[in-house]
């Protein structure tokens, strides 16, 4: 019912702690640079795939190549709680008016909508998972507004994960700070223009 998507580059000792805390029979569906991306011991359920895409066209291409009812994105740098996935299933099946479904992040602050399970039936009325004008920030809180503007959104304080940002982990890596402040400038822009707070900046969306 649920498929995990995984974006990863770089960072193989992260991506397999994450895996790790994955259930065997939970699909995973991950977008790789390279074959060195993947650690040895990789997921039992996973499919693998590899090309050049940003994070957003990453995420983006494993929607489509998935099927599932549901599909949690997932950066490689979190560690899911025993019984995650459990409760996250059990919530959808009582709620299936919520398109989108939030879950809680306990080792550091996030807004509820930072790491949701999304409904194929969002996927299809949008036309993506996340809007592709983003390259990397910010396409948590549109998805998640869209969903909170339709009433469509809840949250599942149960279904608990860790989130090893460099904020709280202190595991900065080559993979985090590439173009970071090109992309934030980019993509706060566009964000700003969805929220109608300021007109996009042509200046902004150029650099690179």
């Amino acid at each position: 019912m649920i498929s995990v998507l995984i974006p990863t580059k770089g960072r193989p000792k992260k991506l397999q702690r994450c895996l790790d805390s994955i259930p065997s029979h939970i699909h995973v569906a991950i977008h790789a640079t390279s074959n060195g991306d993947i650690p040895e011991k990789n997921h039992p359920n996973a499919s693998i795939t590899i090309g050049p895409e940003n994070i957003v066209q990453s995420f983006n291409l494993l929607a489509y190549r998935t099927a599932t009812p549901f599909v949690l994105p997932a950066t490689d740098d979190v560690k899911f709680s025993t019984g995650y996935f459990d409760h996250l299933q059990k919530f959808a099946d009582s709620n299936p008016e919520a398109l989108i479904i939030g879950s809680h992040v306990t080792n550091l602050k996030h807004n509820n909508d930072a790491f949701m399970l999304v409904s194929r039936v969002a996927i299809n009325e949008r036309g993506f998972l996340f809007d592709p004008r983003f390259e990397h920030f910010f396409i948590d809180s549109e998805l998640g507004r869209w969903a909170k503007q339709r009433s469509s959104f809840q949250f599942c304080k149960d279904a608990t994960l860790e989130h090893f940002h460099p904020e709280i982990s202190g595991e900065f890596d080559a993979t985090h700070n590439h173009r970071r402040m090109d992309k934030w400038r980019h993509d706060k822009a566009i964000w700003d223009e969805i929220k109608g707070n300021s007109p996009i900046l042509v200046s902004a969306i150029q650099k690179k």
